[in-house]
């Protein structure tokens, strides 16, 4: 671009210098003929940037008639913006450079209010004296060129964008720390104002909301969107779903984008992305970009429930859904360091199911393994969130009560074992009478220096309950 600028420009200097200019014309000098079917701007100034000739494209390029150039002043022309490049500034430059001339790109408003940008070849002609006489420059139109540059260029930050989002992603494993992760990077992908990640719950068959942006304080969900209709649809379809809307609380128009979240034909959730109306059309290239982002967000959340599956399985006793003895210690010794350090209360229960054995015996281990999730399932429900359970081997069960002193321990003992013993475990035979021998042990205890001594400690206590006739609680 610039090379041909050059081109034309030698050759229009060669003219001009045949040419005997008066410093101050009072008509246009003749521009060569071949000047005029060029694609390109040809002019030649005075050192005040008034016009002294010009061809046709010239005036072409700024929308202005042709003969109403002459007189006219170039400044004009040029961005008259606080941080635009004036006409007196790009003559000084010409001047002052080595060879008297410069190139660059510039942005130059038109005589009717429009813009567009050029490349600018501008050079200085001088007299004998060296004093500058005129300028001579040509300009092409270059704004497609700049257009589509920019164009690239946002294309790029958008990619590079979403490499960053997807790196992002890639770092998550766990589902509270990946959806408003996902949910933030969709967000600023696609500059909307508010959006919604929604899990689907394949037993209720139902969505549940997880992590929210800007959609209210009293938004509950999808339900509030859409129409159980839609979220069929969408269920269905596995494709984006559009949504126009009226803000209950502004009265606005609003724009929802669906994004089913699935992969390997199973659907995971839905993303949902809220635009003000006045936002106009989405980009076919940000709605590209944002669908390989889904595609890849709906795979982080398949790992995720993968990553929360083997998670329990490493942790989880699979037959009474409860702590396995080894992960169980391994939080138990965090739980009993802390409480070491702020001399609080921790409690121990060791719980034994009384003459086990005989109901394997005598009923079988299937309904042994029953009784055995029964059991499970009723301490669960008479624990507290804070509270531990794990099976620590065969038919015993361990439980740590943090900030439990011994008494509220022994309570919460014999409530456990009088809702056993109460409890109506059912077989084929009939209804089983199932009693249970628990020991606990609690801090502070200044005898008790470790985990291991806090359990043997219970452990002691229940088999002096099992001593003792067992359906009893033993305090160690």
């Amino acid at each position: 671009m610039h090379t041909e600028a050059q081109e034309l420009f030698a050759g229009l200097a060669t003219e001009s210098s045949k040419l005997d200019m008066p410093p101050t014309p009072a008509l246009p000098i003749a521009v060569p003929p071949i000047f005029d079917n060029l694609v390109a701007g040809i002019v030649q100034l005075d050192p005040q940037g008034n016009y002294i000739a010009y061809n046709r494209y010239w005036s072409t390029l700024l929308r202005v008639p042709h003969e109403s150039l002459h007189g006219a002043n170039v400044r004009t022309v040029f961005d008259s913006s606080l941080h635009g490049i004036q006409w007196a500034d790009l003559a000084a430059l010409a001047c002052r450079s080595r060879n008297g001339s410069l190139q660059l790109s510039q942005h130059l408003r038109r005589y009717d209010g429009s813009s567009l940008w050029v490349s600018l070849a501008l050079t200085t002609l001088r007299d004998e004296h060296d004093n500058v006489t005129s300028f001579l420059a040509v300009m092409l139109d270059i704004t497609e060129q700049i257009e589509t540059e920019q164009l690239l260029r946002q294309r790029l930050r958008e990619l590079n964008a979403l490499r960053m989002a997807m790196n992002e992603l890639a770092d998550k494993l766990e589902l509270d720390d990946l959806l408003p992760t996902i949910l933030r990077h969709a967000v600023d992908l696609l500059h909307a104002t508010s959006g919604e990640i929604s899990l689907y719950d394949s037993v209720q068959q139902t969505f549940r909301l997880h992590s929210q942006i800007n959609m209210g304080t009293d938004y509950t969900g999808l339900h509030d969107l859409l129409s159980p209709a839609e979220l069929t649809e969408l269920h269905r379809t596995y494709e984006p779903y559009l949504v126009q809307q009226t803000d209950q609380a502004t009265g606005l128009g609003m724009m929802l984008i669906c994004f089913p979240l699935a992969y390997n034909e199973q659907l995971h959730g839905i993303l949902t992305l809220g635009f003000k109306s006045e936002r106009g059309m989405i980009r076919s290239g940000e709605l590209g970009l944002l669908q390989m982002f889904v595609r890849q967000a709906a795979a982080s959340i398949a790992n995720a429930f993968l990553f929360a599956e083997v998670q329990h399985l490493a942790t989880t006793d699979t037959l009474m859904d409860i702590y396995n003895r080894r992960h169980f210690l391994l939080l138990a010794e965090r739980i009993y360091i802390q409480a070491q350090q702020q001399n609080a209360p921790l409690a121990i229960l060791m719980i034994d199911v009384d003459h086990f054995k005989l109901v394997n015996d005598q009923y079988g281990h299937q309904v042994g393994d029953h009784v055995l999730q029964q059991i499970a399932a009723l301490i669960k429900q008479m624990i507290r969130v804070e509270d531990m359970c794990g099976r620590y081997g065969g038919e015993e069960l361990i439980l740590l009560l943090p900030n439990t002193s011994v008494a509220q321990a022994q309570a919460v003992a014999e409530r456990i074992r009088l809702r056993i013993a109460t409890y109506a475990f059912t077989a084929d035979a009939g209804v089983l009478n199932i009693t249970t021998s628990i020991g606990l042990a609690c801090l502070p205890d200044p005898t008790i220096p470790d985990l291991d001594a806090l359990i043997k400690r219970a452990d002691t206590a229940l088999y002096a309950a099992k001593q003792a006739g067992r359906n009893c609680v033993m305090v160690s």
